[in-house]
């Protein structure tokens, strides 16, 4: 994060889920194929910076949950998440990347309810960097 404050979500292999706020200086990993979202926090939002593993990453080769949500019916989407079909009533038409929306509930909320309802992900995909120690290390002189 290089300014602001985000809430960031995925969810692993085994279907556990993960809620975690950063702020400026934190680091987040998500690996491929790990489900996930970045949502500015606060009225400025955030701003951060994106690195690849794959120098030929391209947008239009990423599965997006919109188009999985227009492919599969209400009855078995309402029945995965346990809630009920009108609650896919307005997904967007198309994908969306960037798009305005509320601010989330308070954070130990979200993680009562996703802990609660999956159990968390043994491993965190946020570090932050002013809560790690330093590494030192010395080179052999040549």
């Amino acid at each position: 994060m290089t300014a602001g404050s985000a809430r960031i979500t995925a969810v692993d292999q085994k279907g556990r889920a993960f809620v975690e706020d950063v702020k400026e200086g934190d680091l987040w990993l998500f690996p491929g194929g790990v489900p996930h979202s970045i949502q500015g926090l606060g009225e400025n939002g955030c701003q951060f910076l994106l690195v690849f593993n794959d120098g030929n990453f391209n947008e239009f080769e990423t599965f997006l949950l919109t188009d999985w949500l227009h492919h599969t019916p209400k009855e078995v989407l309402a029945k995965n998440f346990g809630v009920a079909e009108s609650t896919f009533d307005h997904v967007p038409p198309r994908e969306r990347f960037i798009f305005p929306t509320q601010l989330p509930r308070p954070l130990a909320e979200e993680k009562k309810q996703v802990y609660e309802a999956t159990g968390p992900v043994p491993n965190t995909f946020a570090f932050f960097t002013n809560k790690m120690e330093p590494t030192r290390s010395r080179q052999a002189a040549v």
